[in-house]
């Protein structure tokens, strides 16, 4: 009688352990197509990011500060070095709540800082 309770019992455990493989496996593809996308979706911020950046550089340096250094002849150097001290005065000086707030005046959702 003790060998049939031993066989229905590894039967249950071994029951038991596939089931758990199989759950524990489920959850760790879930995982890694949740990972993947938060992946992609970060990409994809960082690429916004870089190219709002290098859109705040353009703007600064060829309308204030490179006319004046082009004037003052000064270097490639000098003009780049100046835009980036421009753009740390500016963010210094920007209410950026206020801004927030003009930005979802905007008629076109997606120009809106709440996009709501």
């Amino acid at each position: 009688m003790k060998s049939k309770l031993d066989k229905k019992f590894s039967e249950v455990t071994k029951e038991m352990k596939e089931r758990d493989y199989n759950t524990l496996y489920s959850e760790y593809t879930l995982a890694i197509k949740a990972n993947r996308q938060l992946s992609d979706a970060l990409d994809k911020e960082r690429e916004e990011n870089d190219r709002l950046r290098v859109l705040i550089f353009a703007f600064v340096r060829n309308s204030a500060v490179a006319p004046t250094g082009f004037i003052l002849k000064k270097s490639e150097q000098e003009i780049t070095d100046k835009t980036f001290e421009t753009i740390q005065e500016a963010e210094k000086m920007i209410d950026f709540d206020k801004m927030k707030d003009f930005m979802n005046l905007a008629s076109a959702k997606e120009n809106r800082f709440d996009k709501e």
